[in-house]
């Protein structure tokens, strides 16, 4: 039985929160330096945590229908729903598979991300740090392609790859970078951290020609308004962020376990309906109070244990994976 990791559990509810946070500051009409924040790191951290947790046994039927399942379902639901809920039918409903919609880039992003892990598997540094650097600069290069963009997710899939591959190596143990951050953090070291973390936020917040493009890596320069030492600005600022939530977020039970899967392809559907009916009809810290709520009510709403299992059942396609277990095993 594999010990409990308490740590990126709490990593994961932060982040989540966050996610939703940051989407709910979009309909709150300012607060952008806080938005810019939130958007350096959690998704990079977050596909960091993916590669960590990412199993070698990549080509898992199961595994590959575990995300491809959701991927084709709530591109469909959420085709439906702003069809006829946000749009009020005045929009012609219509579905396709290859530009993701909205949220679910990320979906899409993580199969290819499944499907590469033949070729970053290794038990050498050599060979990881080849791959790492390789895909931060693909990462830079992939920019001034102008093709690539939202297309099956591919400007994000290229640009946040060197955070699955980081995730990858360090969750299985080839970075080996656990004693680093444990020798720190007996060492007192939070002073630095705070300079870093300072040091990081500032920039981030005062740095005028940061785009939604350069935070968002969906878009080639010419259309995020970039160049290419900004995108590699925010990968280095992104690593360091991941960094700061590994030595100073606890390894011990403390936030609880939350089942994200289900918050992430549940919670845009709040999102969008905010948009349309919003509450955010008062003044800045009011509504920031209330996005805070908001966040932390649907966490509560789609994370818990239960309602997780039923969307989980139902909308991972668990119910499928089930059906398949027992006709494989009638099978046999």
């Amino acid at each position: 039985m594999h010990k409990r990791n308490y740590q990126i559990e709490n990593i994961k509810i932060i982040l989540m929160f966050c996610v939703i946070f940051g989407h709910l500051l979009e309909s709150v009409g300012g607060g952008y330096n806080l938005y810019k924040v939130i958007y350096s790191f959690h998704m990079p951290m977050f596909l960091f945590l993916n590669g960590w947790l990412a199993p070698r046994n990549y080509a898992s039927k199961k595994t590959m229908f575990k995300l491809i399942y959701p991927y084709v379902l709530f591109q469909i639901l959420y085709q439906l729903f702003n069809t006829y809920v946000i749009n009020d039918e005045y929009v012609e409903f219509s579905v396709q598979f290859s530009t993701p919609y909205w949220l679910l880039w990320y979906l899409l992003s993580l199969i290819f991300y499944y499907l590469l892990i033949p070729v970053i598997t290794t038990e050498s540094k050599a060979y990881a740090g080849v791959m790492l650097f390789g895909t931060i600069a693909l990462a830079i290069a992939i920019g001034f392609d102008n093709s690539i963009g939202y297309y099956m997710s591919l400007s994000r899939t290229f640009v946040f790859l060197p955070f699955f591959v980081t995730g990858y190596y360090v969750g299985h143990g080839v970075f080996g970078i656990n004693n680093v951050m444990q020798s720190i953090r007996k060492r007192k070291s939070m002073i630095l951290l705070g300079f870093i973390l300072t040091f990081t936020i500032c920039q981030i917040m005062y740095k005028q020609n940061l785009s939604a493009g350069a935070l968002f890596g969906s878009v080639p320069y010419q259309q995020g308004e970039l160049m290419w030492y900004i995108r590699l600005e925010m990968l280095m600022v992104a690593f360091i962020w991941s960094g700061i939530f590994m030595l100073l977020v606890p390894d011990c039970k403390f936030l609880g376990k939350i089942e994200t899967f289900p918050i992430y392809v549940m919670h845009g559907f709040v999102i969008l309906y905010l948009k349309k009916h919003t509450p955010f009809l008062y003044s800045m810290p009011l509504n920031l109070l209330i996005a805070s709520l908001i966040s932390i009510m649907v966490i509560l709403l789609f994370g818990n244990k239960y309602v997780g299992w039923i969307i989980g059942f139902i909308f991972r396609g668990e119910w499928v994976v089930k059906i398949w277990n027992r006709v494989a095993v009638k099978s046999n």
